[in-house]
C-alpha cells in the first residue's frame, strides 16, 4: 500500500514520496513497475499500428515477436546504463564529489525512485496512445500524440526527480538530464 501511495505522491511532485521510494531501495520493485508500464505502452502501440502496411507485412513467431517488443533491451539499458549515467552526471555537475564511480546505495536509491516513476508514466501514456494514435509533425519528425505526451512527461518528471534526489538546482538537473541523452545511441544499437 505504501508503494502505491508513493507512486501517487510522485505523480503530484511530492518530494517526500520520491525520497521514500529512494530510501526503501527496492530496485526489484522498480524493475517490475517499469516492465509493466513498458509492456502496456508497447502492446498498445503495436496494436494501434498493426494495420500499417510495413507493420502488417512482418511475420513473426512467438520468440521473435517477444524480442521485437524490446522489453529486455529497455530494461537492460535503463537499469545498467541510464540510471548509473544519470547518477554520475548528477554527482559531477553538483561538484560535491570527485571521481567517476557510482556506489551501490546511490544506484539502488535512484533506480528505486526513477524506475517505478517511469513505469507509471508509460502506463499513463498507454491509453493516450490508444485513443490518440495520430501523428504530430514536429519539424521533420513525425511523433504520435501518445509518444509526444510521454516524452514531455518523462522530461518533466525526470528533471524533477534528479533535482530532488541529488539536491541540485533546476539548471543543474536540466543539464544532467540533457547530457544523459548521449546514452540514447547505445539504446538504439541494442534494439
Amino acid at each position: 500500500m505504501i508503494f502505491l501511495a508513493d507512486l501517487l505522491g510522485m505523480l503530484a511532485f511530492r518530494t517526500p514520496a520520491l525520497q521514500s521510494r529512494a530510501e526503501r531501495r527496492s530496485f526489484l520493485a522498480g524493475i517490475v513497475c517499469f516492465t509493466l508500464g513498458f509492456l502496456a505502452f508497447v502492446l498498445v502501440r503495436n496494436t494501434v499500428y498493426a494495420g500499417l502496411p510495413e507493420v502488417a507485412s512482418v511475420q513473426t513467431g512467438r520468440l521473435s515477436g517477444f524480442l521485437r517488443l524490446n522489453l529486455i533491451q529497455a530494461v537492460l539499458f535503463v537499469s545498467l546504463i541510464y540510471v548509473p549515467v544519470i547518477v554520475l552526471l548528477s554527482k559531477t555537475i553538483s561538484g560535491k564529489e570527485r571521481g567517476f564511480w557510482v556506489t551501490a546505495l546511490e544506484y539502488r536509491a535512484h533506480g528505486s525512485a526513477l524506475l517505478p516513476l517511469w513505469g507509471l508514466l508509460l502506463l499513463i501514456a498507454a491509453p493516450l496512445q490508444h485513443f490518440a494514435p495520430q501523428f504530430l509533425v514536429v519539424g521533420i519528425v513525425g511523433v504520435s500524440a501518445g509518444m509526444f505526451a510521454l516524452l514531455v512527461l518523462l522530461a518533466a518528471y525526470t528533471v524533477w526527480a534528479v533535482k530532488q534526489l541529488n539536491c541540485l538546482s533546476v539548471t543543474q538537473a536540466v543539464g544532467a538530464f540533457c547530457l544523459s541523452w548521449f546514452t540514447l545511441p547505445v539504446y538504439y544499437l541494442i534494439t
